[in-house]
């Protein structure tokens, strides 16, 4: 059963989900048949502590991957009866063994709190719409999971925080990001889309200020210190423990904080994903995402569109990411904006294809793209025309800022959305 888990938590950090959903659902049938979902056996204490540890690491993981994939859960709770794990570390579990006074509690716990509630979540999502009672009642729980949290993990507070310390809180996040994000779809009216993207954007705020804890030199390991290691600096600490999770979640935050002008927040979220870059497989895609959505928004702003980008269709269907590969979140692929219409849409032109090293060639999800300098001095420039904007208002002279220029060469259809077929084929394309 360990090694199932394992196999599939590595086979979800190499971008193979759908291998590592039939990995976790092997690991959750053996683990079963090895009778771990119950309390049995004169064990030691020390093996009793690894099998519950393993049930509820497998129980986490499962929850956290439905989520992640739209997937229903494996392990209902009321096929499990296993007590929950020691709150300590694993070299404290012993015959006899006493807790040094001041150390930190494990982080399984905190997550164990946050992930119970998924299962309810995963149906709620089936929903086309979430009532303001659900949302809730959800926020009640995710606010009553943060208190059992040690209170420098809050998002509010100022403590510095290791770079990989950050899992549970960033699982609370994320969870609560899925659950706003599900009400920007067309299915709800605009008095339930709106307070969805604000909550959205919160979010991804708080986020944003605990990412920005975690950008520093880390103090001396003391007793009490919320460091657990002794890294040489941050950047080494978060390019190391990130993972897909916390890649996605960066992304799916930045995505909001530029659709809302938050630009000093997602700036911070930039300079995660510029440490991170390439010590993980998922950063590339999500940095290309990003800057085709700010493409399109350059495009936008040249153009002086004068519908508003909270109504715009096409920019709420980009800033939905990932939600559009769900099978209960999607909408692009349903009704008249797919189906028979995209089908009917003649591909007449080849893939972009580039010459690669050695004679070979590379589809454009391949391609070199602009890469985060561009896309944090785009930002840069996004911001200088917001604060234009508020100049114009006062009448006061602006500072202008020159325009990002591209690294790479665009096609028309790329950016323009003068038609429909291809900009629709350009979502079908990104996702």
């Amino acid at each position: 059963a360990r090694v199932a888990l394992l196999m599939s938590i590595v086979l979800y950090e190499m971008n193979s989900r759908s291998s590592s959903w039939v990995w976790l659902g092997s690991a959750v049938r053996i683990a079963q048949d090895i009778g771990l979902h119950m309390e049995s056996g004169p064990w030691s204490t020390v093996e009793r502590e690894m099998r519950r540890r393993l049930w509820w690491g497998i129980y986490a993981w499962d929850r956290l991957l439905s989520l992640e994939l739209g997937k229903p859960i494996s392990i209902h709770d009321q096929d499990c009866g296993v007590d929950l794990p020691c709150p300590v570390d694993e070299q404290f579990i012993a015959e006899g063994a006493r807790l040094p006074e001041g150390s930190n509690t494990n982080s399984l716990l905190a997550t164990i709190h946050v992930v119970r509630s998924i299962g309810q979540l995963t149906k709620t999502l089936r929903s086309p719409i979430v009532s303001p009672a659900t949302l809730d009642i959800f926020d009640r729980h995710f606010n009553a999971c943060l208190a059992t949290f040690p209170i420098h993990f809050h998002p509010k507070s100022d403590s510095l925080l290791d770079p990989s310390s950050l899992a549970p809180i960033i699982y609370l996040q994320n969870a609560r990001y899925i659950l706003h994000r599900h009400n920007i779809s067309p299915y709800c009216p605009a008095d339930v889309r709106f307070p969805a993207l604000d909550q959205c954007l919160i979010i991804a705020q708080d986020t944003a200020r605990v990412l920005s804890r975690c950008m520093h030199s880390p103090p001396p390991v003391g007793p009490t210190s919320v460091y657990g290691g002794t890294r040489n600096d941050w950047q080494t600490a978060l390019a190391s423990s990130a993972s897909t999770m916390l890649c996605t979640h960066i992304w799916r935050c930045l995505l909001i904080l530029i659709f809302r002008e938050d630009f000093a927040a997602a700036s911070v979220c930039v300079q995660a994903c510029k440490v991170i870059g390439d010590h993980h497989i998922a950063m590339a895609s999500c940095g290309r995402y990003v800057a085709f959505f700010l493409r399109i928004l350059l495009d936008r702003l040249r153009r002086n569109d004068s519908i508003p980008i909270d109504r715009d269709e096409e920019m709420l269907a980009y800033v939905s990411g990932d939600m559009q590969s769900t099978p209960t979140g999607s909408w692009i692929w349903q009704g008249s904006e797919t189906g028979t219409q995209l089908e009917n849409v003649p591909s007449q032109s080849p893939p972009y294809v580039s010459s690669a090293p050695g004679g070979g060639s590379r589809t454009s999800n391949d391609a070199e793209w602009e890469g985060w300098d561009w896309i944090e001095g785009t930002l840069q420039y996004l911001a200088g025309e917001l604060r234009q904007r508020s100049y114009d208002r006062r009448d006061v002279p602006p500072v202008r800022i020159a325009a990002p220029a591209l690294k790479i060469e665009e096609s028309a259809s790329s950016t323009s959305r003068s038609s429909a077929p291809t900009s629709r084929m350009t979502i079908a394309n990104i996702i």
